[in-house]
């Protein structure tokens, strides 16, 4: 068990992969969840924000016991070389300039890299 802490090896494969599981339906119901309390008064946002920034915290420090991370690409220009699934890329032409518009679901990197691909769907910029 060389270069493996305590707590990687105190859960089975199956257990691991258990908490990336939830922790994705967590990162996906935290993004529904962010949509709807958009629609309130400003006034009332802050006060259904805070307990889901500290939900997020949590499934942050949690996959990180595990060296394990969520990460989102929206924003930034698509690379096919990027470990996501494109779900609308047919819709585009070779020589559109995409950025990527909505994840869907998180890329899960680990340690040794990536464990999970994400998905998003991507948007033309227009020039």
């Amino acid at each position: 068990m060389e270069n493996q802490t305590e707590s990687e090896s105190s859960l089975p494969k199956s257990g691991v992969e258990s908490l990336i599981n939830i922790c994705v339906e967590g990162w996906r119901f935290a993004r529904v969840y962010t949509r709807a309390v958009s629609k309130l008064d400003a006034s009332q946002q802050s006060k259904y924000l805070s307990p889901l920034n500290y939900f997020l915290k949590q499934i942050e420090d949690n996959l990180k016991l595990f060296g394990v991370s969520l990460v989102a690409f929206e924003g930034q220009p698509f690379d096919p070389r990027l470990p996501i699934k494109a779900i609308n890329l047919s819709d585009f032409n070779n020589n559109d300039r995409l950025i990527i518009d909505v994840m869907l679901e998180p890329v899960v990197m680990g340690k040794t890299g990536l464990l999970r691909m994400g998905s998003a769907i991507l948007k033309r910029v227009d020039l």
